[in-house]
């Protein structure tokens, strides 16, 4: 028999890294001014698996905006890379230097430092609970069931990953691309990490992130199908023997543009709203910079009593849309080309890269997460549309995923 006298004021479906920031942000500020009600701000988290950070899915490079955005201890950090290296198709390589230098984190501490901060500020987590479905009472409750209990809430929301359960029950599906990544311990340069461009895993890369000075390296990629097996192959042609495997993860990325994400009393964030890059699959700086939208509306709307769509879609998915919003949409765009070129367009645009003009351009203003403003000039040199238009009138059919895009 399920236990149903569980009254909170914000549920949270996912222990994730979106759950759990959401959920230190909302410890951190519901004792400012933003909160004038005086009671303790009450809010769970319910998790399925049994530990916070597992199963281990992710690449765990991010770039240094990390450190502005939350403060995180030094351990955290496992490595600092200053390279990339671009291999396209047929073999050929760039060497990518940008000011911006990204950081490799342990994923696992990660999720679990913010979940620690979050448990020692009062929030209730519920490990090994799987979330049945939710049925909205009122405009003030939202009943939620899990395998275990029945919880009532004002507010729930849904940082339950690419496969969103909250999501699905609201007809919000992501389009799915599966994932596989093995850590082994080879010889590679710690400053490096390593992007391999292949039709055979068109819809990512294949890549290699130096975890540190313990010579282990994140190696995966992703792709529609056979993903073990096309890893299998990556890993063979960059020379990784069975014997340096030390462990395998999988996962799937959700590569599609967030459209709608809120709902009457309902929100979701991180991988469940499609907050990802669709050139990368990366997304933290992307969930964090949205939660710090989300955690005070979430307080605001408490004050307020009000959990309607209409200020929910005001106060966050309006101005998520307008900042991390737009830059996916680049993200987007970027990808729809790199799905579309050949060997001998990976060519051109590599020989592109090198010319002095673009690679100062990359250097000074190259972006991983915010590429908008780089993007943008790029765009204005006469040079990117003796590459670009032949492309795109080759590829014709791309004009409407572009315009569709364009005004999502």
């Amino acid at each position: 028999e399920k236990i149903s006298d569980h009254y909170f004021d914000i549920c949270i479906v996912g222990g994730g890294i979106a759950g759990n920031y959401l959920a230190h942000l909302l410890t951190q500020i519901s004792s400012d001014k933003a909160s004038r009600k005086n009671y303790k701000l009450k809010i769970c988290v319910i998790e399925e698996h049994k530990e916070i950070g597992l199963p281990f899915q992710c690449a765990g490079i991010v770039s240094q905006k990390i450190l502005k955005l939350t403060k995180i201890p030094p351990h955290l950090i496992l490595n600092r890379v200053k390279e990339a290296h671009l291999f396209a198709p047929n073999g050929e390589k760039i060497q990518v230097i940008a000011q911006e230098q990204p950081v490799i984190l342990d994923r696992i501490a990660f999720d679990k430092f913010f979940a620690q901060r979050a448990q020692n500020k009062g929030v209730l987590y519920y490990l090994s609970e799987k979330f049945l479905k939710f049925k909205r009472l009122d405009s003030e409750w939202v009943e939620v069931t899990t395998n275990k209990h029945v919880f009532h809430c004002h507010i729930l929301v849904g940082a339950d990953g690419p496969v969103s359960a909250v999501g699905r029950q609201l007809n919000r599906k992501n389009t799915l691309v599966p994932a596989a990544q093995v850590r082994a311990r080879i010889q590679w340069p710690n400053y490096v990490t390593s992007m391999y461009f292949d039709q055979q895993w068109r819809e990512l890369f294949g890549y290699v992130v130096p975890e540190g000075a313990n010579g282990i390296c994140r190696i995966g990629l992703a792709c529609l199908r056979h993903t073990p097996k096309k890893l299998e192959i990556f890993c063979n042609k960059i020379g990784v023997k069975p014997h340096e495997l030390l462990d395998r993860q999988g996962g799937i990325l959700p590569i599609n543009l967030p459209t709608r994400f809120v709902w009457n009393n309902v929100v979701l964030i991180g991988d469940a709203a499609g907050f990802v890059k669709a050139t990368t699959g990366g997304g933290i700086i992307m969930i964090l910079s949205a939660a710090r939208i989300l955690a005070p509306i979430l307080l605001i709307a408490l004050n307020k009593g009000d959990y309607s769509y209409h200020f929910l879609r005001w106060k966050y998915q309006i101005p998520v849309k307008l900042s991390i919003g737009i830059e996916l949409k680049i993200h987007y765009l970027i990808r729809l080309f790199l799905l579309n070129l050949r060997t001998e367009d990976y060519r051109q645009l590599f020989h592109f890269y090198y010319l002095p003009k673009i690679r100062s351009m990359v250097y000074r203003d190259a972006d991983m997460d915010f590429p908008a403003k780089v993007i943008l000039k790029i765009v204005l040199t006469s040079e990117f549309w003796i590459w670009c238009v032949p492309i795109v009138l080759r590829k014709w059919r791309l004009l409407p995923y572009i315009i569709r895009a364009l005004f999502t």
